[in-house]
């Protein structure tokens, strides 16, 4: 079921990722569609599923924040062989 609002809108300070930001610029710029918009049908679409699948989808971007941090501290560098 779909949500409906009255219209007044609130302002949310959360601290995503860099590159989960630039995405959804990059898809709304493409699709010309508003962030806002965008982001609030996301997390509507979140908010519909069963506790369970979001606490895994949860679990998965913990993963990836840690999985990310920890690559950005240790780069693959490649040795030069000869």
């Amino acid at each position: 079921m779909w949500r409906e609002w009255s219209g007044p809108t609130g302002v949310g300070s959360f601290r995503l990722p860099h590159e989960l930001l630039a995405e959804l610029s990059d898809t709304a710029r493409e699709l010309r569609l508003p962030v806002g918009l965008m982001a609030t049908a996301a997390i509507t679409q979140l908010l519909d599923q069963p506790a369970d699948h979001i606490a895994a989808l949860v679990d998965r971007a913990d993963d990836a924040r840690i999985h990310g941090r920890r690559s950005s501290r240790h780069p693959l560098t490649k040795q030069a062989k000869g």
